[in-house]
């Protein structure tokens, strides 16, 4: 199943060149030889001046390469002594999470004679669904379903996978936050 993944690293500051041209609020850096533009806050004073704090983030799609790039630079997690606090997700983003999720368990495995829901604002007939799924036309993103009497073709933007998945007794697991190197404690300045 996939999912969105978010992965901590932390990374001395000695690791970290800034490359000094305008990012507006994409502060481009370079570590470990590759350049990424660090998602940061900024203000105006004298002009816009954006600003890195201690926690930032390089944005979303990073490959195992580029995982590997950071991981590579980083503190090992059993020598971190910084507290680190995982943001859980927000309630909208945790929704999205699952509907995506749906969107990809439906399309691996709906076929002919399981129900299919259309998402708010859409109808077919003056209905929402369920309907039966006919069919699935290679190559294209929907399916053929029926309401007995007539078929229609529903888009995959027009059908609400959280409700199909329900609907066929699929099971979608939510976000889950996962710590794997333990509590996070700030170190004694002995």
């Amino acid at each position: 199943m996939s999912g969105v993944l978010n992965f901590y690293f932390v990374i001395p500051r000695s690791k970290i060149s800034l490359v000094f041209e305008k990012g507006h609020s994409y502060v481009p850096v370079v570590i470990n030889g590759q350049t990424f533009r660090l998602n940061v806050s900024g203000g105006s004073f004298d002009g816009w001046t954006d600003f890195v704090g201690q926690q930032t983030h390089i944005g979303i799609n990073a490959t195992v390469k580029v995982l590997n790039l950071l991981a590579a630079v980083a503190v090992p997690p059993a020598e971190i002594r910084v507290p680190l606090e995982l943001e859980a997700q927000s309630d909208s983003n945790a929704v999205s999470f699952v509907e995506l999720v749906a969107g990809q368990l439906c399309r691996s495995r709906l076929q002919e004679g399981h129900r299919l829901v259309l998402c708010d604002g859409w109808t077919y007939d003056g209905s929402r669904g369920p309907f039966f799924v006919a069919s699935k036309p290679k190559g294209r993103q929907c399916y053929v379903a029926t309401t007995g009497h007539r078929s229609f073709r529903a888009t995959y933007k027009s059908i609400d996978w959280t409700k199909t998945a329900a609907e066929n007794g699929f099971v979608v697991e939510g976000p889950t936050q996962e710590n794997r190197i333990g509590p996070i404690t700030p170190c004694d300045s002995d």
